[in-house]
Formats: C-alpha cells, structure tokens, sequence
C-alpha cells in the first residue's frame, strides 16, 4: 500500500519522509486490523473464543509493526505484545519497503 502512495507521490512531486506517509495510511491499517480482527464482518463465518483471542494477537502485530514508536515492553506488558517482540522489528522492516 504504502510503494501506492509513494508512486503517487513521485508523480505529483510530492517529497515526504516515509514516517509521514504511515500517519496518512493509518485509516487503511484501521480497517485492515478491523478485517483481521473481526472476519466476520467480512465472511459469512463464526469465530469461537480461542479463534477470537488469536486474532486479536495477529490484529496487535501488524499494528505494531505499521507503528512509528517504540514498544517498551515490562513485566505489565500484554502477552501478545510479548510473544511478538523479536519479530516486530523484522516486520517493521517489510513495511518500510
């Protein structure tokens, strides 16, 4: 999405930084995260408890990983939060591209 705005950019001469173009995708990644978070909204499917808790994870990830801050993480932090840490930085990766 964000190589869409940037062709975009590049046509129009617009010049940014790239942390600036992730402030105008963030509606997209609202609604991404809505989709991942709650494929029912989408799909005709029902998601039990445990596919719920899984999603919100996955959902928490990608938010993470389109996020411009740095997560300090403590022994207060969510468990989702935890479980991706050493892989955010990999996925905020791929995003830049």
């Amino acid at each position: 999405m964000l190589n869409c705005v940037r062709r975009v950019a590049v046509i129009e001469s617009i010049e940014a930084d790239d942390d600036g173009w992730r402030g105008v995708c963030s509606l997209p990644l609202r609604s991404w995260v809505n989709v991942v978070k709650n494929p029912d909204f989408v799909f005709d499917v029902q998601k039990t408890s445990a596919v719920d808790s899984c999603l919100s994870v996955i959902a928490q990830t990608l938010m993470d990983s389109c996020s411009i801050s740095e997560q300090k993480l403590g022994k207060d932090s969510s468990s989702s939060k935890l479980l991706y840490a050493r892989d955010i930085p990999k996925y905020r990766k791929l995003v830049e591209r």
